[in-house]
């Protein structure tokens, strides 16, 4: 004897892909075993009642909610970690080159040294009066936090050094050695103003 109730078979064949969702409710909810799965309820507006679809028969209605419902925050998600890992690859691919990483492991040094060179030059040089700061960004910084205007400016100069050497692929390579010569000459541009003001006092 079937345990099924009357109206159960009509219900069943009420399941399709094709149906509208607004006589449907689909949504993912836990089982007992702590995994998610597609639950179904029908709504029979003639009898005025709803009744629960069984798991094996809401493949078409799970998968239609997958396509329709999901495709743009699972294609965000699946992007973010496809570029994510593309780019943890290709810097380990970079550091495996011993001539670049130690080429980086030098240049991350030089970088370093050019950010000490330029704070104290630019200190100097502001003191004895003879020039005034030409980047906005660092004479906002130094108008606001003073003397440790130094701080974010040689953080930044750290964390150049640490991409060079975590990325020591060609474009960083390159890009972060204009870099570091632009930050010399700037130096030893202030270190001449500053010999040049305190020898005409």
């Amino acid at each position: 004897m079937s345990d099924q109730q009357p109206g159960f078979q009509a219900q069943t064949d009420a399941v399709s892909p094709e149906m509208p969702y607004e006589s449907q409710d689909l949504a993912r909810l836990p089982d007992q075993n702590g995994a998610m799965t597609a639950r179904c309820c029908l709504h029979r507006p003639e009898l005025g009642e709803a009744s629960s679809v069984a798991p094996d028969l809401l493949t078409p209605l799970q998968a239609r909610f997958d396509r329709e419902k999901m495709p743009e925050a699972r294609g965000k998600d699946m992007s973010n970690q496809q570029a994510a890992t593309s780019i943890r690859d290709m810097a380990r691919e970079a550091r495996e080159d011993k001539r670049a990483g130690a080429y980086a492991f030098w240049l991350a040094i030089a970088i370093l040294i050019a950010g000490v060179l330029d704070v104290v030059s630019t200190d100097l040089a502001l003191a004895a009066g003879g020039a005034r700061e030409a980047n906005p960004v660092v004479r906002a910084l130094q108008a606001t936090l003073g003397g440790f205007w130094v701080v974010p400016k040689l953080l930044l100069h750290g964390v150049l050094g640490y991409m060079v050497t975590w990325f020591p692929n060609r474009p960083t390579l390159v890009s972060m050695t204009i870099v570091c010569v632009l930050v010399l000459f700037a130096a030893v541009n202030n270190f001449s103003i500053y010999f040049d003001t305190i020898s005409r006092l």
